[in-house]
């Protein structure tokens, strides 16, 4: 692909990511709200190929239960004279995400019970929720908070739940091999904040234009999926973990990759994911131009929906893909996580990384063996009839190339645990295909 012509459509697709971005940037998402499926259709008014999909309150969802549907109006504190302190309107911060109805008068010293802030960040209103816990609370500025000084307010929050369904997006672009699956996932489930919660989706958005702008089908097939987090990769997993362990032989979850800091990976939990090792590559090729130095983490440190696709009985070769790692930025879960942690060179930083790992892994093969145990080589023309004293070295190769095709492991990784060149490798690879051991 012509590098100029690349480069061209990097930049582009980071001014219309940020310019996306800012769109969907107040509107109020939890992770089952209006405004979660509000972002979805938004989304899907610019990729129309997008699914909206629901999960309802009878799905399964393994060892959880998936959360009403949270609407709310509207909610503010005022001293008793009038003056507004806190005001929902004015950022949906401001309300501990799926707060329960109240309406009260309360004095000052109840009330700082239920008031959230950051003290060593005065002026910066947390992010708080209580998904799964019936309860109530305010968010604000601490300086905001010392200058209360009145003995009682009023509190209204004016809300109320439906059993309505958990909405999400899917995105599958069929590739020439529909048996082998690249998986991108990332959230769509908090308000306004720009490298947590919309780097991600819109970041994603612009890798499906670029499959999409694609003269031919990808030889790999891709899925896309955005959900809330924790609770919507849970019920995904419920629902297709079978079809995915299949399927998915590389993957992503995106999440803060708008900033201008670093670029960060958390590795796989079974150092599984080739699309990992490539990421890597690319990132350390585009130090200096788009970031400080690679920061690469170990799964331990794990904190986003890798979790999921990594846990006991799931194990998907899946990793996590940043700009400054979730938890390690200072603005990070706060109102500062804004436009000015956002830019368009951060996105594009991200995007060109991500676009040149997909071009990288479309030239890579993982072959996959069909069988259970080892094949019947001799009937088909791969290993004597009559038997052998002794099996050669192309026998050898054929039942060690066979041990380590995985679906998971390239043919580049292959040919250094076998001690072959890569033409003998990929000769291999091509009789084993034909003779229909692997694919």
């Amino acid at each position: 692909m012509d590098e100029k012509k690349l480069s061209n459509q990097i930049s582009g697709y980071a001014q219309d990511a940020l310019d996306l971005a800012r769109r969907l940037f107040f509107i109020n998402r939890s992770i089952n709200s209006p405004g979660t499926l509000e972002t979805l259709k938004e989304l899907q008014t610019n990729i129309p190929q997008m699914e909206i999909k629901n999960f309802s309150l009878l799905d399964g969802f393994l060892d959880w239960d998936l959360p009403s549907r949270w609407h709310i109006n509207k909610a503010s504190i005022k001293s008793l004279s009038g003056e507004t302190v806190v005001d929902f309107a004015a950022n949906n911060l401001h309300v501990v995400s799926h707060s329960v109805p109240v309406r009260s008068r309360m004095k000052l010293v109840d009330l700082k019970k239920k008031i959230h802030t950051l003290s060593d960040k005065p002026d910066a209103i947390p992010y708080r929720t209580s998904f799964y816990k019936e309860d109530w609370g305010f968010c604000m500025e601490h300086s905001k908070y010392l200058s209360m000084h009145d003995d009682e307010y009023h509190v209204e929050i004016d809300s109320f739940f439906t059993n309505d369904p958990m909405s999400y997006g899917e995105v599958f672009i069929q590739g020439s091999n529909v048996q082998k699956e690249i998986l991108f996932s990332t959230y769509i489930c908090h308000p306004s904040m720009a490298n947590n919660e919309l780097s991600g989706p819109v970041v994603a958005m612009a890798l499906i234009r670029f499959l999409l702008s694609l003269g031919e089908k990808p030889f790999y097939s891709y899925r896309f999926l955005f959900m809330p987090e924790t609770i919507g990769a849970i019920a995904y997993i419920n629902s297709n973990v079978e079809a995915m362990q299949n399927r998915i032989i590389s993957g992503l979850v995106l999440t803060c990759v708008g900033d201008e800091r670093n670029f960060s990976v958390v590795k796989n939990k079974k150092n599984k994911n080739f699309l990992e090792k490539i990421v890597i590559d690319k990132c350390k090729e585009r130090e200096g131009k788009y970031s400080s130095p690679l920061q690469i983490y170990d799964f331990a440190v794990r904190q986003s929906d890798e979790r999921q696709y990594c846990s006991p009985g799931v194990d998907l070769p899946i990793s996590c893909f940043c700009r400054s790692k979730y938890g390690s930025y200072p603005e990070y879960h706060t109102s500062d996580d804004n436009f000015d942690v956002v830019t368009e060179k951060g996105l594009a930083g991200a995007i060109d990384v991500l676009v040149n790992s997909i071009l990288a892994i479309e030239k890579t093969m993982f072959p996959k063996y069909r069988f259970l145990c080892e094949p019947n080589l001799g009937k088909r023309g791969l290993y004597p009839l009559m038997g052998a004293k002794k099996i050669d070295s192309q026998i050898r190769n054929i039942k060690d190339f066979i041990t380590y095709a995985d679906g998971l492991t390239a043919l580049e990784e292959i040919a250094v645990l076998l001690n072959l060149d890569m033409e003998d490798t990929t000769n291999l690879f091509e009789k084993l295909l034909e003779k229909g051991v692997v694919y």
